[in-house]
């Protein structure tokens, strides 16, 4: 059995072994803390980003549709010309 001053001594060692465990479970809350926080923060602005992207792409259509009405346009005036030129004659 050992005697009383080892265990004494080992009790210590024990005691500052624990409080140092408890400051690096501390610690390590933390930053799993910080590490979520960062990760919430992260998926905001991706939520974000998505949202002005497909904003971007609705507004990129519009313009396209809005183009292809325009292209179409010369075409169709011709056309009236043309029929108005058939009634005239």
């Amino acid at each position: 059995m050992p005697k009383p001053h080892e265990l004494e001594r080992r009790i210590e060692q024990l005691k500052l072994q624990n409080i140092e465990l408890a400051k690096e479970i501390s610690q390590r809350q933390e930053e799993i803390q910080d590490l979520k926080q960062s990760i919430n923060d992260k998926n905001l602005l991706l939520d974000l980003k998505r949202k002005e992207h497909k904003e971007l792409l609705e507004t990129v259509e519009m313009y396209k549709n809005d183009y292809v009405q325009v292209n179409m346009l010369p075409n169709q005036i011709n056309k009236e010309c043309d029929k108005l030129n058939h009634e005239v004659e």
